[in-house]
């Protein structure tokens, strides 16, 4: 059986297309509790697509633009996602525990609920999100821009908040 943990150059070009064509053409990459753990997606363009439920655990996701793509429930545990963008995608209930996130766009997403405990967040944009019930525990925040994000219940015990702006 083929590898489950690669994306096809057939499902990049027929997302692309989607994407392009205004989605009358192509087919919207969905990758719904897709095991793509340890996968190589650096780079790629990938907004609107649907990984609800997947495992991109240790998955390398440096500056991938992930904008409002489907991610609830996924597994991006270890993960790499430096400068990747994430805005106005769904992740709630995720889990990003010791994520590599640093410069990345939450602008206007739902992390509702997803755990980033021990996550690197360094400089990363959470404008206008939905951080309700997060679990920032021992995550790196340095730099981070809360301005403007819904900060009910979230958890930052032990995490580190310098230079942090928009906290509430």
């Amino acid at each position: 059986t083929m590898s489950a943990t690669t994306l096809t150059l057939e499902d990049r070009l027929a997302h692309s297309k989607w994407l392009d064509s205004g989605h009358t053409a192509g087919q919207r990459l969905d990758k719904t509790n897709a095991d793509l753990a340890g996968a190589d997606l650096t780079g790629n363009t990938l907004e609107d697509a649907a990984f609800a439920g997947a495992n991109l655990t240790k998955a390398k996701l440096v500056g991938t633009d992930f904008s409002r793509v489907d991610f609830r429930k996924a597994d991006l545990s270890g993960a790499d996602c430096d400068g990747a963008e994430f805005d106005g995608a769904n992740l709630a209930e995720a889990l990003l525990v010791g994520c590599s996130l640093s410069g990345c766009q939450f602008d206007g997403a739902s992390l509702a609920g997803a755990n980033l405990s021990g996550a690197q967040l360094q400089g990363a944009s959470l404008i206008n999100a939905d951080l309700s019930g997060v679990n920032f525990s021992n995550a790196n925040l340095h730099g981070t821009n809360f301005t403007g994000a819904k900060q009910s219940g979230m958890n930052l015990e032990g995490a580190s908040l310098k230079d942090t702006m928009g906290l509430v």
